[in-house]
């Protein structure tokens, strides 16, 4: 099986999801072979083709994942959705940074 429709994770700094300032996802493939849409959850269940205004094209269509929660695409190239290329990444809240508590030296008292 051909594998023209590929999937690519880029982690800035190559640090892991979690600790990434703007990771994004890149659709690669073939010009014109298929396309990439973001879709609500029925349209994702049901391969429905949202207006094609809102077709990525390029065939290496980025897109930053800059909001936490469920993202769909989906691929309407003749029957590519109903065959299975379509996608759900879940993006997670950032995790909250441990207060940071500047040192400082103990103080020991004088004289007592």
């Amino acid at each position: 099986m051909e594998r023209s429709f590929m999937l690519e994770i880029n982690l800035v700094n190559g640090t892991g999801f979690k600790n990434c300032i703007k990771p994004k996802v890149v659709f690669q493939y073939y010009t014109g072979a298929h396309n990439v849409f973001k879709a609500n959850e029925t349209g994702f269940q049901n391969c429905i083709r949202p207006p094609a205004t809102e077709a990525l094209t390029t065939g290496n269509d980025a897109i930053v994942l800059a909001t936490p929660g469920r993202k769909r695409y989906i691929c309407r190239v003749g029957q590519h959705c109903e065959k299975g290329m379509k996608l759900v990444l879940t993006v997670l809240p950032q995790a909250a940074k441990s207060p940071t508590v500047p040192y400082s030296t103990p103080y020991t008292p004088q004289g007592v």
